[in-house]
């Protein structure tokens, strides 16, 4: 089964693939090393399966980002109808995390930590939608 976070937030004019680099960074500092594999990109988007180095047994979380005003306006219109209620308009990030099997939720953890603090990001995911928690 697979289940998915989003995450809207502002980057301060970093590319897709730093962005995923200073995820990585921040998370490493605020519990241990990670390893960054099976990564890719394009232009605006950048991806990677996160593991933390202890994190046996698990699977990877399936990182992804978005960058770009124009590139996420449509997916907030969408999820916003009735207005930025949820502060994420002007959003120029998204990050999504993909959990799949067994999971080191405390590597999700830090992740949604890092993310929440170093961006200001607003989690979504399809169940609770805004109204989600760790």
């Amino acid at each position: 089964m697979v289940y998915g976070v989003k995450f809207f937030g502002k980057r301060s004019d970093v590319t897709a693939s730093d962005a995923l680099d200073q995820l990585a960074a921040a998370v490493a500092e605020t519990g241990g090393p990670v390893l960054l594999q099976e990564r890719g990109g394009g232009l605006g988007t950048s991806w990677c399966d996160l593991t933390g180095e202890k994190a046996s047994g698990t699977h990877p979380l399936h990182v992804q980002v978005w960058t770009g005003v124009q590139e996420l306006a449509e997916e907030i219109l969408q999820l916003t109808p009735d207005g930025d209620t949820h502060g994420i308009w002007g959003s120029d990030l998204l990050v999504s995390v993909q959990l799949i099997g067994e999971v080191d939720w405390a590597l999700m953890r830090r992740v949604w930590d890092v993310l929440v603090k170093q961006w200001g990001a607003v989690p979504h995911d399809d169940i609770s939608e805004f109204e989600i928690t760790f």
